[in-house]
């Protein structure tokens, strides 16, 4: 197999992207919250977990967009906390799901505390964001709207989230099914990230979810890359291909057998494998005929396409060019390069 590239994105345009004064705040609320008025176990091992790092990407997005839209920065925190720890309890319950035992070189909470234990710190991460934006400091209409835009986006989340295990489940190669899998999974957590600092700028909220959307297009092509990486690149888990292992269906699976029907039933066959029976042969075979069939090539075409979309949804002024920074940062190809 030839040599791996590091899967990590490119440093984004704007250099204090990555930094934001008011990022250790966040983190400290996201942690206040979750551990409670007394100590627990289950507020230990939530603050084990959000102990273990994270880019905090999406809270980083919020604290951007709020800034560029003139949001309060006690607001923005706020917002930003209520996400992120949204974003972690999704990383905790899909842990459980996929069967991973390590996350940022660290056991998971079901490796370490037990599936049930697990489902308990996933869920008190789901509930705790609303107590952190009751506690804020919204004007009555705006917390309303704030709520309603939140109970959406983190509903459709979960939708994705399971439609794209009935992906799996049911062997459904459909490309359009894939997308909206993705599109809930991780676009809306995305567009949430600004969605709240739009509302509390007073955009209409119609106008603000309609904004937000370009950032799920981006949660798309990002997720689509994602599964490029996993094949071709070093995404820091020990070994490529894991998709292939994990029986996942991925983009590069869809755009092959849109290309090479007849390979459906070997694609059935190695998605059927336990995960310790894939071998590194088995990874291979796969990685020469996603090159043969031209799957890789057709999935960055894809996702080129849905960073185009986002950049024509959303406006020139003042969050276009946090669209390019997110863009860049999630390492897909830098839209200044293409204009």
């Amino acid at each position: 197999m030839p040599q791996r590239k590091n899967a990590k994105g490119a440093q984004p345009a704007n250099p204090f992207f990555w930094k934001h004064p008011c990022l250790p705040q966040v983190s400290a609320l996201m942690k206040t919250f979750s551990i409670g008025q007394r100590p627990s176990g289950i507020a230990e091992m939530a603050k084990e977990h959000l102990g273990t790092g994270g880019k905090r990407f999406r809270a980083l997005m919020t604290l951007q967009a709020a800034d560029l839209l003139g949001v309060s920065q006690r607001s923005a925190i706020y917002w930003a906390a209520a996400v992120e720890l949204i974003h972690n309890a999704t990383l905790v319950h899909d842990d459980i799901q996929d069967g991973d035992t390590t996350r940022r070189g660290r056991p998971t909470v079901w490796k370490k505390h037990g599936v049930g234990q697990a489902i308990n710190v996933g869920d008190l991460m789901l509930m705790v964001p609303y107590q952190i934006l009751s506690c804020a400091d919204f004007a009555p209409a705006q917390l309303r709207q704030l709520l309603g835009a939140f109970a959406h986006r983190t509903v459709e989340t979960v939708r994705g989230q399971s439609l794209e295990m009935t992906l799996k489940d049911n062997l459904n190669f459909d490309r359009d099914t894939y997308i909206q899998a993705l599109r809930g999974k991780t676009g809306q957590l995305l567009a949430l990230t600004v969605e709240g600092p739009l509302i509390l700028s007073e955009v209409d909220p119609l106008r603000a979810s309609q904004i937000a959307s370009g950032f799920e297009a981006l949660g798309i092509a990002f997720q689509i890359y994602d599964d490029i990486w996993d094949l071709y690149a070093d995404k820091g888990r020990g070994q490529v291909g894991n998709d292939l292992r994990e029986g996942k269906i991925s983009a590069l699976l869809i755009a092959h057998l849109e290309r090479c029907p007849e390979d459906r039933m070997v694609a059935a066959e190695i998605l059927s494998k336990p995960f310790e029976e894939v071998t590194t042969e088995d990874v291979a075979f796969w990685e020469r005929r996603f090159e043969h069939s031209g799957a890789k090539a057709a999935c960055e075409t894809w996702a080129e396409e849905f960073v185009e979309m986002a950049v024509t949804t959303v406006p020139d002024q003042p969050l276009r060019g946090l669209v390019e920074d997110v863009a860049t940062a999630l390492g897909l190809k830098n839209l200044k390069e293409r204009s």
